[in-house]
């Protein structure tokens, strides 16, 4: 069983694995560097663990995407599938960087304001509008905008700039 800690440092909270588990999370990844093959239990057994941790391990959670693609090629759990180079360079990275990027900082949200209190906005493909403190403006998009067929997203954060130019000065 592997526990996380939670720790509080000033207004903020860090989680993180503790020694102790890194241990025996480094220990399992050199005994998985040295097989060849492997059973589907046994790879979702390390995709189990690996998954957990990596909530508290910075920026792991692409380095787990290749070990899924290769649990989803084997049929059965008592299969086996070849462990490939692409397999082991997902667990180098692991073995190198568990201990470097364990800690997730988590913000203490009690002094955060809370939704749409500040502000609010909204865009469509067509136009968009924002709402703050009893003021408000919707706009349709000038041609300019509708021609460059801008995704959705890039339409939300032009509406957001356009609100924090609109009330930025507050």
């Amino acid at each position: 069983m592997i526990c996380l800690d939670v720790q509080l440092y000033t207004n903020n909270f860090t989680l993180s694995v503790s020694s102790e588990h890194l241990c025996e999370i480094e220990q399992l990844l050199e005994k998985w560097l040295t097989k060849r093959t492997a059973t589907k239990t046994a790879l979702q057994s390390l995709v189990g663990k690996l998954v957990f941790v990596s909530k508290c391990i910075r920026q792991s959670r692409v380095f787990i995407a290749r070990i899924l693609a290769l649990l989803g090629k084997v049929r059965h759990n008592h299969h086996h599938a070849n462990l490939t180079t692409e397999f082991r360079k997902d667990l180098v990275w692991w073995r190198r960087f568990l201990w470097e990027y364990n800690g997730v900082s988590m913000t203490n949200i009690a002094q955060w304001t809370s939704p749409d209190e500040v502000f609010s906005t909204d865009a469509c493909l067509a136009g968009c509008g924002g709402v703050c403190d009893g003021q408000y403006f919707h706009v349709v998009f000038p041609p300019f905008i509708s021609a460059q067929t801008l995704d959705i997203s890039s339409l939300e954060l032009l509406t957001i700039v356009v609100a924090l130019k609109l009330w930025g000065a507050r």
